[in-house]
């Protein structure tokens, strides 16, 4: 996981898409959990309202599809969300628990 993380931060920050950025990856192997850290390149305002529970869904989905890190792996993914500031606006988390049902 160490190694991972110190790869995946050298090479970052990325663009993942149109609005968004990866800009740092946590990961604990105590507490199963990869955290990464991204930033909305746009004003949150400006996104659709209830775009925050549509991301929680896509989010849990990704997460808990066949190849999942919370299916699979049995870990906790977290994504926390700044805004283009680097002000903190949201987390999205997803737990092997939420695979279930």
């Amino acid at each position: 996981m160490r190694k991972f993380e110190s790869t995946t931060n050298a090479q970052l920050p990325r663009q993942i898409d149109q609005l968004t950025e990866l800009i740092q990856v946590r990961g604990s192997c105590d507490g199963k959990s990869l955290t990464y850290v991204k930033r909305l390149l746009t004003d949150p305002a400006l996104l659709n309202e209830g775009w925050q529970s549509r991301k929680q869904r896509q989010h849990t989905q990704l997460h808990c599809n066949a190849q999942g890190l919370a299916s699979k792996s049995g870990w906790t993914a977290i994504d926390i969300l700044q805004g283009p500031d680097y002000t903190y606006i949201t987390t999205f988390k997803t737990q092997p628990s939420d695979c279930l049902g």
